[in-house]
């Protein structure tokens, strides 16, 4: 099957040169959009496809898109990724665009020294970009039809260069390096070969008995093989089993830790990095990976937010310590934590165990578990400022309106001048009258 290799020197804007190796592309233009397509398309039996491209220049404006396109995109003087057929992560922004100039949030901004991959996964029907050989998560689901890799230009000075595998990748997921001595290595790559253009599922002794060796380093290949090919949970199951074997396997937490962080399970991406670097404090993957989880919008908590309940004269520091170590504690997808675990781990009342854990609940967008703790909590102190204040605004969150203003009216009743429910009550009543 004919693979994507080299920028395809008959199928580009006029706005762009091509160097005699294919690979190398410059803008010279005067400010409009210009892209190329490689010189194949993604063949449908490739079940995985991946590239990288160096930014040797942005131009000073960032405004390189790299993405993919269908044979009906037009190359000449439209961004790629805002028309049909074309979709591409943005550099001046970070917005990832699916056939619309209307983006989505995604990721980090690039320019000139970054290097970014792009992922087509047909096997999930997903792709994902990496930055400096960070994965970045999910960009985009349901991808089908026949694709090409493709990258847009804008600007006098830019210019990229394509990496379609003639050399080492930044992105760690894609080489063999990490898996042992150069015998394993080259097993790896055949037992992978098998594996990748068919449509068949191995079993751990199949590949036992491909590679001829014990079951850790089937599972460590076998877990990176449904790594590379998407197949996170799977990837997963096999990773934890040789978590069991071999506990402080830095290969095992690694690649767990980066599943979780693509299925969007964050907090136990971090627990994972955690132990790898008390394993390893310096271990350059876990900082870069924990910063980036940190930043996911959806791990985003901010801390200071969390910790400043009102009224605060009952909450010392040493209890917001303790709130962190609860929300790091409870903020985990897998485990429900009852009311009897904050107060045991905070060592307070339960008044107070309340406020907490329905600030945690509210931030994560937990609302009507959030309103069931306010209404305990009202149940304790039926003038509590907090838990009306939170319990309306959970109300109006969900669209609950009535409730909303009833909260909304009590608090009124309790603190007339207070500014917050002065703008809440406005916000309640446009609300009511658009209906």
């Amino acid at each position: 099957m004919d693979l994507p290799t080299v920028w395809n020197l008959d199928d580009k804007s006029t706005y762009l040169s091509v160097y005699s190796s294919g690979l190398r592309v410059n803008y010279e233009g005067s400010g409009f959009a210009g892209a190329i397509r490689a010189n194949h398309p993604i063949p449908p039996q490739c079940k995985l496809f991946y590239f990288e491209v160096d930014i040797i220049d942005d131009g000073k404006s960032k405004n390189i898109v790299i993405g993919f396109c269908e044979k009906s995109f037009d190359l000449n003087g439209k961004a790629l990724g805002w028309h049909d057929g074309s979709w591409g992560y943005h550099g001046y922004n970070g917005k990832f665009y699916c056939c619309s100039t209307n983006g989505s949030p995604y990721g980090p901004s690039f320019s000139t020294g970054d290097t970014i991959g792009c992922c087509l996964n047909f096997k999930n029907n997903t792709v994902f970009y990496t930055k400096n050989g960070i994965n970045l998560g999910i960009a985009f689901r349901n991808l089908k039809g026949t694709l090409y890799p493709c990258v847009g230009l804008h600007r006098q000075g830019q210019a990229i260069e394509v990496n379609f595998g003639s050399r080492k990748f930044k992105y760690a997921a894609t080489t063999s390096n990490n898996m042992g001595d150069e015998l394993l290595k080259n097993k790896l790559i055949d037992a992978f070969n098998m594996c990748i253009n068919t449509a068949n599922i191995y079993t751990l002794e199949d590949l036992k008995n491909s590679l001829k060796i014990k079951q850790d380093y089937a599972l460590k290949f076998r877990g990176k093989f449904n790594f590379t090919m998407g197949s996170y949970e799977d990837a997963i199951i096999d990773l934890t089993k040789l978590l069991d074997i071999e506990p402080n396997s830095k290969f095992a937490l690694r690649y767990r830790a980066e599943a979780y962080y693509l299925m969007e399970r964050y907090m136990e991406a971090i627990i994972d990095l955690s132990k790898l670097l008390d394993i390893e404090p310096n271990n350059n993957f876990a900082l870069r990976y924990l910063e980036e989880t940190f930043r996911t919008k959806k791990a985003i908590i901010d801390l200071t937010k969390l910790v400043g309940i009102e009224p605060s004269d009952d909450i010392d520091e040493s209890l917001k310590r303790k709130l962190i170590d609860a929300f790091n504690m409870c903020n985990n997808a897998t485990n429900t934590y009852t009311l009897d675990d904050l107060e045991n781990l905070l060592e307070t009342k339960q008044d107070t165990a309340l406020k907490f854990r329905v600030k945690f609940n509210f931030i994560m967008g937990r609302y009507q578990d959030a309103i069931i703790d306010l209404t305990k909590l009202l149940d304790i102190e039926p003038n509590s400022k907090f838990a009306l204040r939170y319990r309306a605004e959970a109300y109006y969150l969900m669209e609950k309106y009535k409730e909303s203003f009833n909260d909304v009216n009590k608090l009124l009743k309790i603190e007339s001048n207070d500014e917050w429910v002065s703008k809440h009550f406005e916000k309640i009543c446009k609300k009511t009258c658009e209906k």
